[in-house]
């Protein structure tokens, strides 16, 4: 389908949309004018398309810094992210962590479970992407939890930490969250209400989920040593070693997720971090 749509009211341009190109003028001329009605066209603007620079998002670490070069973010559509808002909420985390990198604080990462966001980098940083990644609500395995109505719940700790909250703004924050707890409410907070009904409707779902999720952590919790990648481990095949050579997953839950990697595999992984590395589990 191809709609025309007149430029203005004062002008004499039509855009052809739907017929997005940017091959050379002769031949975009050489089609327009094959078109009904277009014969004796006359082009004013040629289509045009904008390359884009691209990083393998592989290469970065969870709070978007370089594995290679410290202190050195990436966000956006360099990630291999396609559409505003995987490139706004990249830029987010990073500004985030820049900010922390230079006043010396502990990173922020978020997790899967915390946000999508968590989920967006996470594929990015684990698994790379080989088309532009757009992010959907089916890739997070804990949507249950990522509901705009518990967003204070997921998120307010996070955000007082690294200082985007004010005081009074997160203390607010704090009481609504007790009020929900606490299912002590009044029925003129109609907000407090919603989410304790909305609480309640998904409790069996959202307990199952839980236990899931915590299953999940706890393999979080298994940090790897970048030594593990030196060197394969007994019982590793070679398959497996080449795939965490090249992706340096953070943590057992990352490694987890690469394709190949099997129960087997990450049972091995865990007994040597337990065993050589013990130090590095938290």
């Amino acid at each position: 389908m191809i709609f025309l749509e007149p430029q203005g009211l004062n002008t004499y341009e039509v855009y052809p949309n739907g017929l997005s190109t940017s091959m050379p003028s002769n031949i975009q001329l050489e089609f327009l004018r094959s078109i009904a009605g277009f014969s004796n066209i006359k082009v004013t603007r040629w289509g045009y398309a904008v390359e884009y620079d691209f990083i393998k998002p592989v290469q970065l670490k969870p709070t978007l810094e370089s594995k290679i070069i410290k202190g050195l973010y990436f966000a956006g559509q360099i990630n291999g992210t396609t559409g505003y808002e995987e490139a706004a909420s990249q830029g987010l985390l990073a500004g985030i962590n820049v900010a922390m990198f230079l006043k010396d604080k502990d990173p922020i990462v978020l997790s899967r479970k915390q946000s999508y966001i968590g989920v967006l980098i996470d594929d990015l940083v684990t698994l790379g992407t080989e088309e532009p990644y757009r992010m959907l609500t089916a890739r997070a395995e804990c949507r249950l939890f990522l509901r705009e109505d518990n967003a204070y719940f997921r998120l307010m700790d996070l955000g007082f930490q690294s200082g985007l909250l004010p005081l009074k703004r997160y203390e607010k924050m704090v009481n609504f969250e007790n009020a929900v707890k606490t299912k002590n409410f009044s029925y003129q907070d109609c907000r407090v209400k919603k989410r304790i009904e909305i609480e309640e409707k998904y409790l069996g779902y959202i307990a199952k989920l839980r236990i899931e999720s915590n299953e999940y952590s706890n393999l979080e919790k298994y940090l790897i040593p970048n030594e593990l990648f030196e060197k394969r481990l007994p019982g590793l095949s070679n398959e497996v070693f080449e795939k965490l050579k090249k992706h340096k997953p953070a943590n057992l839950a990352q490694a987890s997720r690469l394709s190949g990697i099997t129960s087997a595999a990450q049972d091995i992984i865990r007994i040597a971090i337990l065993k050589t590395y013990h130090s590095k589990k938290i």
